[in-house]
């Protein structure tokens, strides 16, 4: 069997949904599974198309057993709603265009972000075929953090629950997120799983000298990272010695850059995200982890990089309201800290407490290190994934929620 994996997102974009998919991917060439992709040209998250891909150098590859085939559309730097509606629309345009001269496959695997492409990828199943949807963020949840309302919001919600009804069977990353898509009419069956790392390439490293706080990521809107300039400014104000290192590109980061020099934040830089391969040294370059997300859309998302944090064995602190999914997930863990969105002092007053703690630094990094081996190893979740895309008895009209 040979599955097609159809995103907008993978290799070499180094955030994001890309690493997950792109581990997927590698996992099921280890496997003999032969799995071709159909991807965009790689630009997260500048949105940008990279060097080496912008005339179509590498459209069509074998990289690392896998058949790659990356599709020309459009690509807007807006981070709004209507700027992210041309790139994913431009997109589903290009995947109707490569169906005409591909074949259908018996075993798809699309991937949300964006829900565009899972409606595309339904054009390239076979009739008796398996499609399996990975839903990394419900879109219309994080709608109002992106400046979806109104018309638009009930639009993208029709879209998805048609979308994902069309599919057998759906990988989620939360039991909040799998709530979510039931309340959105959709009757698919529903599994949990994270998104899988290859967590024995990751090392814990000793913490460095100085007090240190990472923020590594996109930047857009949904990642509400003005939160984290201004609990900068509060931690100023107190004279404290902690560091915020911000790493990352994305649409709003000369806005960030401007706002924290204008009100002369020394206490923050700004740097560009680390090679992949120097992925590990990076993570541990900091004592805590940020993870912010917008007050509007923290109750609908997992970033998938807090489980990179986890493996580093490093604490987080994230944004995020009671009973959303990235607190479940800090108490399942026992590794880091939730605090109220859009309260700095709140969000300043953790670091702190954190940074003082050493004790409680490493036992929440080895709690969640613990996690990441039992429960987002590679080898766990693309086994469970795998076999959902392919098992029958997960039927097609079957109501309830799988944790894996």
């Amino acid at each position: 069997m040979s599955p097609v994996i159809i995103s907008q997102y993978f290799f070499p974009e180094p955030t994001g949904s890309a690493p997950p998919i792109t581990d997927l991917a590698l996992w099921l060439a280890e496997q003999g599974h032969e799995p071709a992709v159909v991807t965009a040209r790689p630009n997260y998250p500048d949105r940008v198309v990279f060097e080496g891909y912008r005339q179509g150098e590498r459209d069509r590859e074998v990289w690392s057993g896998i058949h790659v085939r990356r599709l020309a559309s459009l690509v807007t730097r807006g981070s709004g709603l209507f700027g992210r509606l041309i790139t994913e629309g431009s997109f589903l345009l290009a995947l109707c265009l490569h169906r005409v001269s591909r074949r259908a496959s018996n075993s798809v695997i699309s991937v949300c972000p964006s829900i565009f492409v899972a409606l595309g990828a339904s054009l390239f199943v076979a009739p008796a075929g398996r499609h399996l949807v990975i839903v990394h963020d419900v879109q219309s949840g994080l709608g109002k953090a992106t400046g979806a309302s109104g018309s638009a919001m009930q639009a993208l919600r029709l879209l998805e629950r048609y979308a994902l009804n069309r599919a057998d069977v759906i990988v989620t990353l939360s039991s909040g997120m799998a709530e979510a898509i039931r309340e959105l009419g959709v009757r698919t069956p529903v599994i949990v799983a994270p998104p899988q790392l290859d967590v024995h390439k990751f090392k814990v490293l000793p913490e460095p000298a100085n007090p240190t706080v990472v923020y590594s990521g996109a930047m857009g809107r949904k990642q509400g990272l003005h939160q984290i300039l201004a609990a900068a400014e509060v931690l100023k104000t107190r004279d404290s010695e902690i560091q915020i290192v911000i790493r990352g590109q994305g649409g709003i980061k000369d806005e960030l850059v401007t706002l924290a020099h204008s009100k002369n934040l020394t206490n923050v830089r700004f740097e560009p995200l680390a090679p992949f391969d120097q992925l590990n040294e990076a993570m541990a370059s900091g004592h805590i982890h940020l993870v912010p997300q917008a007050s509007d859309g923290a109750d609908f998302a997992v970033p998938s990089k807090i489980f990179s944090i986890m493996a580093c064995g490093r604490p987080f602190i994230a944004t995020a309201h009671a009973e959303s999914p990235l607190a479940d997930l800090a108490e399942q863990s026992g590794s880091g800290v939730v605090v109220t969105p859009d309260d700095p002092f709140a969000l300043a007053d953790a670091i702190t407490s954190l940074m003082k703690s050493e004790s409680t630094r490493l036992n929440y990094g080895a709690n969640g290190r613990r996690y990441v081996e039992r429960c987002v190893d590679r080898s766990v979740v693309c086994e469970k994934i795998w076999d959902a895309l392919i098992n029958k008895s997960v039927a097609v009209n079957r109501i309830g929620t799988e944790a894996v």
